[in-house]
């Protein structure tokens, strides 16, 4: 009982390798769409091949980089593909907001 828990998958750290880097980007014309290894998906229509997209790579991806100022709507419909096919580790890295030039 005087263990930390988890497991020794929970512990593994990840590397460079680990990490799936997917660029997102909303427009008014297009909504939300989101690029990976040079594949393009819109959302919400293209849903399902973004999730068999992220299926093939669940076994040697094991973290998701988001990156993009978007709507969250966005972020959601990503991370729900992406956890339905088995990426097991989901987490956030935010910045805070470039200031406004004047």
């Amino acid at each position: 009982m005087g263990t930390s828990g988890g497991n020794a998958e929970d512990r593994h750290t990840p590397s460079a390798a680990d990490l799936l880097s997917v660029q997102l980007q909303w427009s008014v014309e297009v909504g939300c769409s989101a690029t990976s290894g040079g594949h393009t998906f819109r959302l919400p229509a293209q849903t399902t091949a973004l999730h068999d997209y992220f299926a093939g790579l669940a076994t040697q991806k094991h973290l998701i980089s988001l990156s993009g100022d978007v709507r969250y709507e966005c972020v959601d419909q990503v991370l729900a593909a992406a956890r339905r096919s088995g990426i097991p580790r989901l987490g956030f890295i935010s910045e805070p907001p470039k200031p406004r030039s004047r």
